[in-house]
């Protein structure tokens, strides 16, 4: 399994530890350990600004504005997560977490999303969120982020 992480623009700040494609690997690892019917691929990780996921959600999802994950499936092997930093550090302080884990659980939600999850229907977003924590919480216990 290949994983990236780029931040672009380069000069967008972000923290030292959220650069290190190694903790993401680890993280992406937990999660194939918890998905049912795991589809192994290469994931990059593209830690961006407001109005680049701006661009991109007005593009593929006809949203304009801004969120605060997309995630993208190319083909059988291959995706692409793009987090806002911006928009994760706002969350982080209305969630009272830190950054590292808002960034934490967007990386969670992106992968599942990249799995085939969804959360449209009320059940698959329960479903979605109850997978999601329990990642959460076993990566937290393997002392992963």
């Amino acid at each position: 399994m290949r994983v990236a992480v780029i931040v672009e623009p380069e000069d967008l700040e972000v923290p030292r530890e959220l650069k290190v494609a190694r903790v993401y690997r680890s993280l992406v690892t937990v999660c194939s350990q918890a998905i049912p019917d795991w589809n192994p691929l290469s994931l990059s990780f593209i830690l961006t600004n407001e109005p680049a996921v701006r661009l991109l959600n007005r593009k593929y999802r006809k949203i304009d504005r801004t969120t605060d994950v997309l995630s993208f499936r190319y083909d059988s092997d291959e995706g692409e997560i793009i987090i806002s930093v911006p928009q994760a550090s706002r969350q982080a302080r209305r969630y009272r977490v830190s950054l590292i884990n808002e960034i934490k659980r967007l990386v969670i939600h992106g992968v599942l999303h990249v799995q085939g999850y969804d959360h449209v229907r009320p059940t698959e977003r329960a479903g979605m969120r109850a997978l999601e924590s329990r990642i959460s919480r076993t990566a937290t216990k393997k002392g992963v982020w």
